[in-house]
């Protein structure tokens, strides 16, 4: 259920409810500690967003990734997570690919 709205809010066209919806999953990460399903879930779809979004999305999700990092120690898929966001260093783009440093950093 919770998803579902988050998802919602991902798909909106308006930067700031992207970025809202985005700033949601901190509290998913941080119960994400109890349920591993959950966590890998919440990070899979971060992944995607950082993926394919702009770069205020982007920035949105280094700073929840950089909020939770504690509670990410217990990620099964890192693999996938990687996959998902290291294509972004191959952009044109010098803020995405100085965002991805920073979320690789973290």
């Amino acid at each position: 259920a919770e998803f579902a709205a988050l998802d919602k809010g991902l798909r909106s066209p308006l930067p700031g409810q992207q970025c809202e919806a985005i700033l949601m999953f901190e509290p998913l990460l941080q119960r994400g500690a109890q349920d591993p399903t959950l966590l890998n879930t919440a990070l899979r779809k971060l992944a995607d967003v950082f993926q394919t979004s702009n770069n205020l999305s982007r920035y949105c999700v280094v700073q929840v990734l950089l909020k939770s990092a504690a509670n990410i120690a217990e990620v099964r898929n890192g693999r996938e997570f990687l996959k998902r966001t290291v294509v972004v260093l191959s952009s044109f783009d010098t803020v995405a690919r100085s965002l991805t440093l920073r979320l690789l950093g973290a």
